[in-house]
């Protein structure tokens, strides 16, 4: 297949996609007020309403409790299990790595003889080049699609 006529295909596809989420968002938004408006409510709350031959749902969602940490916090020290239920996380300060390896940086590695600020180098990771793959745009001048 010509690469050109695939690059088309897939810029005339990725619109027609888009035109049919659209419908498909306004379809489900009008249903929607529908059985807000003229459905009948269930014992567990879910709104529901006869459409021919289809059962439309309105499900009644309760967002999941979280634990108010501030409030946890303060209630904790309040009553001296503070120590009991926390944790300390003893993590890396990157910048104070640095700082010691630069004032340290003539010093040597008393095992292996390298310089300190070598072996320090030597612990970055560089990761693997990303591509990714992004519309085509035409030879009119056009900008990439946004995402």
């Amino acid at each position: 297949m010509n690469l050109e006529r695939l690059a088309e295909e897939f810029v005339k596809e990725k619109k027609h996609l888009a035109a049919l989420t659209d419908r498909f968002d306004g379809l489900k938004e009008m249903l929607k007020d529908k059985v807000a408006s003229d459905g009948t409510p269930d014992a567990s709350g879910h709104i529901w309403l006869q459409a021919g031959r289809y059962q439309l749902e309105n499900q009644r969602r309760q967002g999941d409790p979280y634990l108010d940490k501030e409030a946890a916090e303060a209630w904790a020290k309040e009553v001296g299990i503070w120590d009991e239920v926390s944790d300390t996380i003893e993590v890396l300060n990157q910048d104070k790595l640095a700082g010691w390896v630069y004032l340290n940086k003539d010093d040597f590695n008393v095992e292996t003889g390298v310089p300190v600020e070598a072996e320090y180098r030597e612990l970055f990771i560089t990761p693997d080049p990303i591509y990714g793959f992004q519309t085509p745009k035409e030879s009119k001048g056009e900008q990439y699609d946004e995402y």
